[in-house]
């Protein structure tokens, strides 16, 4: 484990207890089935349409089979989907919720976060950033109006797994998990 991954690991463990202390317990969480119907459309139609746009945008053909890679990197984003919505809804843009009342400021500050987040994994291209800011904008908006950590987590995986298996130039999961020289 690279010393960028474990003090991300380690803040995020910081973080997480931190809410819980401070919040009395997991509920902050918002690990729900109760609520699923409050946003399923409206998730279910950003995923479709982040989809589309994902697939109009490919870049060049990959060299491997695209069906069994795109379902490998779904099944591993499903988890890191979580965790992320953990990290960016439950804490991230509830405690600026909680701090801040205009929800415009929360939004967009939620999306800022999540991009410059998600730029900082390497990408370079202005179009990945555009995409992780306009997608953490309607995570934000989406958990705002009901909070579920599973429909979000579920969302960003089927855009992560389509955008490493269509876009991402490379093999994601050959350059995170091997070692390089």
């Amino acid at each position: 484990m690279s010393p960028y991954i474990l003090l991300l690991v380690l803040a995020f463990l910081y973080t997480l207890f931190a809410k819980y202390y401070l919040s009395g317990g997991w509920q902050f969480l918002n690990l729900r089935i109760d609520n699923i119907q409050d946003t399923l459309f409206a998730t279910l139609i950003f995923t479709l349409l982040g989809t589309l746009t994902i697939v109009a945008i490919r870049a060049k053909r990959k060299n491997f089979e695209t069906l069994k890679w795109l379902t490998s990197l779904v099944s591993l984003y499903l988890l890191f989907g979580i965790i992320q919505k953990i990290f960016f809804q439950a804490i991230v843009t509830s405690t600026i919720n909680n701090l801040i009342e205009n929800t415009n400021i929360v939004v967009i500050s939620s999306g800022l976060f999540f991009a410059l987040f998600h730029w900082g994994w390497g990408s370079k291209s202005i179009r990945f950033g555009i995409l992780s800011f306009i997608a953490g904008v309607v995570w934000a908006i989406l958990f705002l109006k009901s909070p579920n950590i599973l429909l979000l987590g579920a969302s960003h995986a089927v855009l992560a797994g389509f955008y490493y298996s269509l876009v991402y130039e490379g093999n994601i999961l050959q350059k995170k998990f091997t070692k390089t020289n």
